[in-house]
């Protein structure tokens, strides 16, 4: 398993909410010909160069890798068992990987883990090729969508038979936000932001998840910016440091930010690492929340009533109408299509036609997909953090909650509002923990086996329980085949079973787990009173069956 800590030993080396997101992170940037402020302190250099260190191995890393596993697989059939089980070790050595794939020589899927069938969610990257290696060992290629509607970055290496003729690839499939994430998860400066840019601009991760694949430079989810201009710059030298302004936490004010950025070369790429914070205090945002979820989901239905009468035009027309009937004090009424974009929006209009699809949360939540996943299922809440401003360098969050109901198949509309009126600081180190759960589940596994893991997680004498830690696991219809904590549970479906606002938690985490994996808020009753928030990573360990885990986040006082 990779992790950071072999890094070192290696070489020390509101949907005002989704819409306003990432206008952009490092957006709209003023670039400054005055001197730059006395901001970039030792502390603030040294962890720029821990996470350009880390992204360097890391990548250097992942391409040893996928170049032995490609080479390791020379002169075994595409039947051969062999494959998945290569391709198997090398995707659980890296904990952002998705898949890892072998392609023949046209390109055709002949093994993969984890194990799919004919709806294999794989990238099938045209630009993969024999003339791509000409020039590298292994290929780094930008970001694109896979039929799962997820964006993926992969590197890749050829695979030769023995007679030296090209066989097709090995490549391995990373999630870019989940990979910059594991970059930075040792810093411990939560105010920090990394992207990773290539020499043409393309955005390969970039903090809140937007806008990658897009270029920069061109891209319309910049156009309203100076980000183009700021990058430019940047790219005329191999590093150094500047700074402008950037959209605030809550994307509401334009503030002072600091810049650092490095280049390297990597899988054939010259890619930009740039680490941005905030250097100027901004007051804290508290928000009125109203807590008549009644009312959120009575303009949900409404909106949807009026477009079954109206239809498309005629319902975004209205939603983005000032004067608007659909207005929902506190929050937000909005409409997306099934492919992540902003179709109308009652707060953020002029984001209306960029794409969400990756936006995470303060928790990593893949909040957008996660509204398309229970939109899939007839509607209902869907809850996440809204990261806010807060103290300079802590991370602020307010929770909120998201209503949403299915217009036909190809669109759906919602309202969200804050559950809460205060702001809270949230704990990235929980996000880790939930993480490292489930990667110690897979690691038991391979060398346990299937039975004697989901035995593990009820064992209170095993590594599990005896630590405190609530694993289960649940099979694609539902059937919960382990559950550390509610061992009664086990052999019930648990799509059956609703959370406090009458959702399925259980069909929604089945469903993420099997689209690659992430993470999920659920909500309880407090005992004492309040909202009781619990974080949950899933993930798939084959078409068969997913592993999670959860993690108490604390009680929020319900304010509604």
């Amino acid at each position: 398993m990779y992790t950071i800590a072999n890094l070192r030993t290696a070489g020390r080396v509101l949907v005002i909410v989704l819409l306003a997101v990432l206008l952009l992170t490092a957006g709209c940037i003023d670039i400054r010909e005055t001197p730059l402020p006395d901001v970039v302190t030792e502390e603030m250099n040294e962890t720029f160069s821990t996470v350009y260190e880390h992204v360097q191995f890391s990548m250097d890393a992942m391409g040893r890798d996928v170049e032995n596993t490609a080479v390791g697989q020379s002169g075994y059939s595409y039947t051969d068992p062999f494959l998945n089980s290569s391709l198997q070790k090398l995707r659980q050595t890296y904990p952002w990987a998705q898949w890892a794939v072998r392609y023949d020589r046209n390109g055709t899927v002949v093994a993969g883990y984890p194990v799919y069938g004919a709806d294999t969610p794989y990238l099938r990257d045209s630009s993969v090729t024999e003339n791509a290696f000409a020039d590298t060992g292994y290929l780094l290629s930008q970001p694109k969508i896979n039929t799962k509607g997820m964006d993926l970055m992969s590197v890749s290496a050829p695979v030769y038979t023995s007679s030296g003729e090209y066989d097709g690839y090995v490549t391995l499939e990373i999630d870019p936000w989940m990979y910059t994430q594991q970059m930075m998860r040792e810093t411990n400066y939560p105010g920090y932001q990394i992207w990773m840019i290539d020499a043409s601009g393309i955005v390969y991760s970039s903090p809140e998840g937007i806008g990658t694949g897009e270029n920069v430079l061109i891209s319309p989810v910049f156009a309203d910016s100076k980000h183009a201009e700021i990058i430019q710059n940047i790219q005329t030298v191999p590093e150094g440091v500047t700074f402008g302004k950037g959209y605030d936490s809550a994307y509401i004010r334009m503030i002072e930010k600091v810049f650092l950025w490095k280049s390297m070369q990597t899988g054939g790429k010259n890619i930009t690492v740039i680490m941005t914070e905030p250097v100027e205090e901004v007051p804290v945002v508290y928000y009125a929340a109203d807590n008549n979820l009644t009312s959120m989901k009575d303009i949900a239905t409404n909106v949807f009533s009026y477009a079954e009468s109206n239809g498309q035009e005629k319902t975004l027309a209205a939603l983005s109408d000032p004067k608007s009937r659909f207005i929902l004090e506190e929050g937000a009424v909005f409409a997306y299509d099934v492919n992540g974009t902003l179709l109308a929006n009652t707060e953020r209009d002029e984001l209306i036609g960029e794409s969400f699809l990756n936006y995470h949360d303060g928790y990593g939540v893949e909040t957008i997909q996660l509204l398309i996943r229970r939109s899939s299922q007839g509607g209902g809440y869907v809850p996440y953090y809204y990261p806010v401003n807060g103290k300079l360098g802590e991370n602020t969050a307010l929770l909120c909650l998201i209503y949403v109901q299915p217009v036909n198949e190809t669109w759906f509309v919602g309202a969200v509002q804050p559950l809460s009126s205060t702001p809270v600081p949230y704990n990235i180190s929980k996000r880790d923990e939930a993480l490292d759960n489930v990667l110690t589940a897979f690691t038991y596994l391979e060398e346990n086996g299937k039975d004697a893991t989901l035995a593990a997680f009820m064992d209170p004498e095993d590594i599990f329980l005896k630590q405190g830690i609530r694993m289960y696991a649940v099979d694609r219809n539902g059937t919960i085949l382990s559950d550390g904590k509610r061992p009664y549970n086990v052999g019930k479906n648990g799509f059956f079973f609703i959370d406090r606002y009458g959702g399925s938690q259980s069909r929604i985490g089945e469903m993420t787990g099997m689209n690659g994996g992430g993470y999920m808020l659920s909500l309880h009753d407090a005992p004492n009173g309040g909202i009781r928030v619990v974080l949950e990573y899933i993930k798939q360990v084959d078409d068969e069956w997913v592993i999670g885990t959860t993690v108490e986040l604390g009680t929020v006082a319900e304010t509604m």
